[in-house]
């Protein structure tokens, strides 16, 4: 059944032409230079935002919720002539570290939402 070969030949001539493209990995010069490029573009853009300076004053105050067992903290912030107050609540046995965290994160939310508003005020008033 498969004792029989089979041989195909076939010749022919071919021109081809081909252009050759080297392609170098970049060196470690040009890949400092790039990277000193794109700390000038980075620097050319900070430098262009103009910020008004900032005032930052801020009291804590601390409660017990006799009836709720909890902590009550309420900071009273003062920023650029804003004055605003944020609370934090949490159980008695809420440690330190945690109550750290937990007002920062209230003072950092806060102040983060009122400096996304104003941007968006200022920009929907360029778009006008």
């Amino acid at each position: 059944m498969f004792d029989s070969f089979h041989t195909h030949s076939h010749h022919s001539s071919v021109t081809v032409e081909k252009t050759v493209h080297e392609k170098r990995a970049p060196t470690d010069e040009s890949v400092r230079l790039l990277r000193e490029m794109e700390k000038a573009v980075e620097e050319k853009v900070i430098s262009a935002i103009r910020i008004n300076d900032s005032l930052f004053d801020a009291v804590l105050h601390q409660q017990f919720d006799l009836l709720n067992y909890q902590k009550m903290f309420m900071c009273v912030i003062k920023l650029n002539g804003e004055k605003f107050s944020v609370r934090f609540n949490c159980n008695e046995g809420t440690s330190r570290d945690e109550i750290t965290i937990g007002i920062r994160d209230a003072i950092a939310k806060e102040i983060a939402n009122r400096i996304t508003y104003s941007v968006i005020r200022d920009l929907s008033k360029c778009n006008e």
